[in-house]
């Protein structure tokens, strides 16, 4: 059975009415009681159904649960839970072997991953429960990281300032810029792309709800006292769908790209696609293979395809594949003698 917030709360409700010897609790008064609790808790009505009282009273006898010695005792035609042993609670349940061994993975793999803001406070906690030398994991696996990030120290404050919805007063430098810019930012979301972090929000001066900001570029942060205005606008869940990275263009359509990929590089496309909306529509004589995109074209995923220059060919639409050419006479990025 799945564990989340609610199953918590409900069995920790059931463990403190089983482990209660000053009353009797009936499967209605478990009911009431849990239904209670969870609807205070998520501040609006909720009522637990007897089925899951019952799922639930399963799960917590079971070896995936606690194993609790739980008793029916019947009073009539009625009957009332309880545990059999009075100083029982599922609190003082030590982990189960399997659930232990999760517990340990998890929060190694936290500990190990550089660049996760405040991963380093997951060790003393793997300490307190392993009670013995952690594994060096870092031994055993390498991630691509960036730990060493500038924009890493204002990552917590901005959370926070997300979760609370508070105004940022932010300085920031962005490359192109000589003198630093103030900005007032309405926060609405973080977003990290190749190993940097990003924090899009309403910019109200140019009324942009997509305004971004490099956390790297930051270069101080204050908590304003403006009121949060909330985002009413942009789904943020879905608002990268159709590009690479994390630039939007204004008024940008969708295009239906279509790009030849040399034989010897198809497996890398085919295991780590360019796009989500990568298909492939044909092999070639030669083994070349035709896939097709659907996106809007900006900065990364032009910057994806020089990185990928002398392997690739764009076949249409002739707009992406000039400006695509446009920037190799630029001299942007390495030069271009394939499919020749």
């Amino acid at each position: 059975m799945p564990i989340n917030k609610n199953s918590l709360l409900r069995y920790r409700i059931l463990d403190s009415c089983f482990s209660n010897f000053n009353k009797k609790y009936f499967i209605n008064d478990l009911i009431d009681t849990c239904s209670a609790s969870l609807s205070e808790s998520a501040m609006m009505p909720i009522r637990v159904s007897r089925r899951q009282i019952f799922l639930d009273i399963e799960f917590m006898k079971s070896v995936d649960g606690w194993t609790i010695p739980l008793e029916h005792y019947k009073e009539g035609k009625k009957v009332y839970y309880r545990y059999s042993d009075k100083i029982y609670t599922i609190q003082n349940s030590p982990l189960k072997h399997h659930q232990f061994q999760l517990l340990q993975d998890t929060l190694e793999l936290l500990t190990s991953v550089g660049g996760i803001p405040a991963s380093d406070q997951f060790i003393p906690i793997l300490e307190k429960i392993t009670h013995s030398k952690n594994i060096d994991i870092q031994s055993l696996v390498t991630y691509q990281s960036n730990e060493n990030s500038d924009g890493l120290r204002w990552y917590s404050l901005i959370f926070q300032s997300l979760r609370t919805k508070k105004v940022l007063k932010i300085e920031y430098k962005s490359f192109k810029q000589n003198e630093k810019t103030t900005y007032i930012l309405h926060p609405y979301h973080l977003k990290q792309y190749n190993n940097r972090w990003f924090l899009f929000g309403l910019n109200e001066e140019y009324n942009n709800p997509t305004w971004n900001l490099a956390l790297d570029r930051i270069l101080n942060i204050e908590i304003s006292n403006i009121i949060f205005k909330e985002n009413t606008e942009i789904d943020f869940k879905f608002h990268f769908e159709d590009v690479v990275g994390v630039t939007i263009i204004k008024d940008a359509h969708l295009e239906n790209i279509q790009i030849e990929i040399l034989a010897s590089h198809v497996p890398y496309v085919l295991s780590k696609p360019l796009h989500p909306s990568q298909k492939k529509l044909e092999e070639l004589n030669n083994g070349n293979h035709i896939f097709q995109l659907e996106l809007i074209p900006n900065q990364e995923f032009y910057a994806l395809l020089m990185s990928n220059i002398d392997k690739i060919k764009i076949m249409q639409p002739e707009i992406v594949r000039l400006e695509l050419l446009n920037r190799l006479e630029n001299g942007l990025k390495l030069n271009c003698n394939n499919f020749n």
